[in-house]
């Protein structure tokens, strides 16, 4: 053996280390069917030039790698004006290696590089020779070297590694692959200095064997590899609508209302003693779910009696809607005055397209008084439960808020008295003048232009009807000058919108500067006469029916400060020094400096009109028709479907980027949207469950949860899991995979070798009672045909990329749902101490 001279001449130690697979694994790979370059996958065209070449891929003759190292050259470029700090040469690393077991080399060209640029794998530095038959898009080499390990004689700890990764189209889903890998450890002396700009030589003493055998991977998966064993994928029933459709859907009002109107109650009983065939039970129910109607009665013929409770007989009437309901049964406890009803019903779509089965039952000691004949009762709600699989209570539906406030109707009625009252008002407008400029564009220039600098209206007012207070803020640069506009002041509102009318107290205020002139416009309700008749008032109050000089009171005043530093001039940055003068208006109660004198001022009304609302308007409102629910859209919409989809790739594992890779392993990502047939009606658009994957924007993914989904390469795990971030706790991301507040989580891993892929997802619905949301757990295992092909984004990075066949998958879950006792925190609204981690409404994010 001979030696390569650099500067010094000592003897090169050679050292090639196995990085994984044993060695008597190595075998001849299985043939494998020629690729075409016409359809999919990764495109080779079988022509001379790759003849001339086996390829592990398509040629059962490919022999497991033995190479040989000859042209090796090190340099050292000393540099004096680009280096980073604490560096002063580039490095250069040159050689040859040759597969005589397959008959081609490749040519292997690292640098000029810094000394840290080794700590990277390099992916375009090693190409075929003499053509670069296998530098195609199935072949992909890697590269990693430290020049400044070599140098110090360390190369144990910074060997010369190369990989080779072999691509394969099998038609399947995912490419096979084999691979080669190598590892050289060096003894190398390089000049600790040199002239500027000029190559200075390192020296390696030659002690090489004469072949080197790679280690060999056919391909396959590694030994140990785990196994995600594919379960069955459960069966869901489909969707059964009614025949015929039913005229109207009672779905929603059924998890809303299961409630029963009473009417017409009388009891009859033996006066000295008790004998059920004596006894004479009446009472008519209406059922607001199924809309039936029943007439119910014990006595005469009807005696029959189940562990001493009365049981009557209900004939439903001609004027309900006996179809949907299956079953209505009533027991009556004669000692304790109590009713129990239970009924079956069923609803379904007018479209027949799906179908929900209730059962609501209810348990009440009816208040009941005796005249001269019965015991009798009056007309009332029983308000029920659900109780088949759903075990709902839907809460009661609270009123606007001040409508039950005693007197509410009557004061509203009242013309001669105060509509409402002003606790608090203050109107200010800030102008600035300064004699240089201080707004001024022009250096140099005075100024002596007022300004608008800043302005307020500050508003306090109660409800003389309701007795609510209501208070606004407005800081709009059209209160700088007299303006007749109208401001909303929203009265506070429940956090979520449910599926039934929520009846909100709007008002709006007009205010003129220069007249002084106040306007409100309130809407509100009363709900507090004895009939309980239900009323909508809006109300118009203004200071036109004050007195002349009302309490309003205007004024001004003007200050200066003198020598202010307001600005630089010149390169030199001089000061500039100016005369600020402040000019305000404002407008107080009172004349007070802050609004508030103590006492207050009252508005008549100017005009108040009224509208009678239906009895339950304001306490129990049917559900508006096609408004979107979640627990309707949930339960009672047929099984729930879920649809898997990505815009560029489901599963990407990126071959090579024109950066450096950190990692001797190949990456692959996992990201896909999930659009379910829960939210597709949700208000404000379709949102889909965002990035559920191991790769989130702006969510950072560690580099082993990337490894893990590579087939076929070290580190692969498909029984990994990935789940979402906390929906509290890493609320702060904007796209930790969720944007509305029903959603709780997801989980998914998947097998990318064959597609198969467990899918989990969270979300709960607190619309129909926020104290017991019900949480739905959903779970989807299966197989995602995918479709994987070679991309090239333009910007460098290459790999593969898959993305479902047809692209998307269509899948359907089995759901499990139970009832929560408590409030399930919304993260837009949980306190967070850094203000600006909070998104301010989660529906609102990346709209």
């Amino acid at each position: 053996m001979g030696k390569w001279h650099w500067h010094t001449g000592i003897h090169a130690l050679l050292l090639f280390r196995a990085q994984c697979r044993p060695q008597e694994a190595v075998a001849a790979p299985p043939p494998f069917p020629m690729l075409n370059g016409t359809t999919g996958g990764f495109n080779l065209t079988n022509n001379s030039s790759t003849d001339r070449f086996l390829n592990p891929c398509t040629h059962k003759n490919f022999q497991p790698p033995l190479y040989q190292l000859d042209g090796l050259s090190i340099e050292k470029v000393f540099v004096t004006n680009e280096s980073p700090a604490g560096r002063g040469y580039r490095a250069s690393v040159n050689f040859n290696l040759t597969d005589v077991a397959n008959n081609y080399s490749l040519s292997c060209t690292w640098g000029p590089r810094w000394d840290d640029e080794g700590e990277f794998w390099q992916t375009q530095d090693c190409m075929t020779v003499p053509a670069p038959v296998f530098n195609t898009s199935q072949t992909v080499t890697l590269l990693k070297l430290q020049p400044e390990s070599l140098a110090m004689n360390k190369s144990a700890d910074g060997p010369i590694r190369l990989a080779r990764y072999w691509y394969c189209d099998t038609n399947g889903p995912y490419p096979q692959v084999y691979q080669s890998h190598v590892e050289i450890t060096l003894n190398v002396t390089c000049p600790a200095s040199g002239r500027a700009d000029v190559a200075s030589p390192c020296v390696v003493s030659n002690a090489l064997a004469p072949d080197i055998k790679a280690q060999w991977q056919p391909t396959g998966p590694l030994p140990g590899t785990p196994r995600l064993d594919p379960k069955p994928t459960a069966s869901v029933p489909a969707a059964r609508g009614l025949s015929p459709p039913p005229a109207r859907d009672c779905t929603d009002i059924s998890f809303t209302h299961p409630d029963w109107d009473m009417s017409g109650f009388s009891f009859i009983q033996q006066e000295d003693q008790w004998e059920y065939r004596k006894a004479k039970l009446n009472v008519t129910l209406h059922s607001r779910a199924s809309g039936a109607r029943y007439f119910c009665r014990f006595g005469d013929d009807i005696v029959e009696t189940v562990d001493g409770e009365m049981v009557a007989l209900c004939t439903p009437l001609p004027d309900g809607s006996p179809n949907t309901s299956l079953k209505l049964t009533v027991h009556y406890l004669w000692q304790s005055r109590a009713l129990i009803i239970s009924e079956d019903w069923v609803c379904g779509d007018i479209d027949g397209r799906y179908s929900t089965n209730f059962t609501g039952t209810a348990y009440i000691n009816v208040p009941t008084y005796h005249n001269s004949v019965s015991f009798v009762a009056d007309p009332m709600t029983i308000h029920g439960s659900l109780q088949n699989f759903y075990r709902l209570t839907p809460s009661r539906i609270p009123g606007p808020s001040g409508s039950t406030n005693p007197g509410c109707t009557s004061r509203s009625l009242s013309v001669g008295d105060n509509l409402f009252s002003i606790t608090k008002f203050l109107y200010q407008a800030a102008n600035i003048t300064a004699s240089w400029p201080y707004y001024n564009p022009n250096p140099g220039q005075p100024d002596n232009t007022s300004h608008p600098h800043s302005r307020t209206l500050e508003l306090e007012f109660r409800n003389e009807a309701t007795g609510l207070i209501s208070s606004c803020t407005f800081n709009d640069a059209a209160l700088d000058n007299t303006t007749d506009r109208w401001w909303s002041c929203p009265f506070p509102q429940p956090p979520h919108t449910h599926t039934f009318p929520i009846h909100t107290i709007d008002t709006s205020i007009q205010f003129n500067r220069d007249s002084r002139k106040l306007v409100i416009n309130q809407t509100w309700f009363c709900n507090d006469t004895q009939s309980a008749t239900p009323f909508r008032f809006t109300g118009i109050g203004d200071t036109s029916y004050l007195p002349a000089s009302p309490p309003l009171i205007a004024g001004s005043s003007n200050s200066t400060a003198y020598s202010v530093v307001c600005g630089s001039w010149s390169i030199f940055q001089f000061p500039i020094y100016c005369d600020i003068t402040y000019s305000a208006r404002w407008v107080s109660l009172g004349g007070h400096k802050d609004g508030r004198p103590g006492g207050e001022m009252g508005l008549r009304g100017q005009y108040v009109s009224q509208t009678k609302l239906p009895p339950n308007a304001l306490t129990s409102p049917d559900p508006v028709p096609d408004r979107w629910s979640c627990t309707v859209s949930s339960l009672g919409h047929g099984p729930v479907v879920w649809t898997l989809q990505a815009d560029e790739w489901m599963v990407f594992t990126s071959w090579f980027a024109p950066e450096k890779q950190r990692s001797g392993t190949v990456n692959t990502k996992l990201r896909f949207d999930l659009s379910s047939s829960v939210f597709e009606d949700r208000p404000g658009a379709n949102r889909p469950i965002r990035a559920i994957g191991s790769y989130q924007p702006q969510v950072s993914w560690d580099d082993e949860g990337a490894v893990a989904l590579t087939p076929w390469l070290r580190g692969f795990d498909p029984t990994r899991s990935y789940k979402s971030a906390d929906r509290v706790v890493e609320r702060r991301w904007y796209d930790p995979g969720w944007d509305f507040y029903e959603f709780l989580s997801w989980e998914v891993r998947l097998d990318v070798r064959t597609g198969y892929m467990e899918l989990g997802h969270q979300w709960y619905c607190d619309d129909k009672n926020p104290e017991r949301p019900i949480v739905f757990d959903a779970k989807w295992n299966g197989y995602v045909p995918l479709n994987c092909t070679y991309k090239f984004d333009g910007e460098g990075e290459h790999g593969v990329k898959c993305l479902p066949e047809g692209g998307k998958a269509v899948v359907t879950p089995t759901v499990d749902f139970w009832t929560e006792t408590a409030r399930i925190p919304d993260p837009t609204l949980v306190h967070d101490p850094n203000p600006s981690n909070i998104v301010a409404n989660a529906d609102h994010i990346n709209n």
